[in-house]
């Protein structure tokens, strides 16, 4: 794990907790941070919490990226789609 992946997940687990779900999670984030996408599409609303949970808030400021459940993200490409 380098440093900057490290300082990533220190602070994804102080927003998500420390668990084995939760540091996996931070991965997937860290992950797509490094990825071409804009968008982290995922069903968990648990851990991730709702569209305007603080939990996402966070973390989408923290990865700059938006974190949306599918059903949103399909919502968002229709919208996209009639402009």
């Amino acid at each position: 794990m380098t440093g900057d992946e490290a300082k990533y997940l220190e602070a994804a687990v102080v927003v998500l907790g420390g668990g084995e779900r939760q540091r996996r999670n931070a991965r997937y984030l860290y992950a797509h941070r490094h990825e071409p996408s804009d968008i982290y599409v995922t069903d968990d609303l648990t851990l991730f919490g709702g569209k305007d949970d603080e939990r996402r808030r966070r973390l989408a400021t923290l990865f700059e990226t938006q974190i949306m459940t599918l059903e949103e993200f399909t919502q968002f490409c229709d919208d996209r789609r009639k402009t």
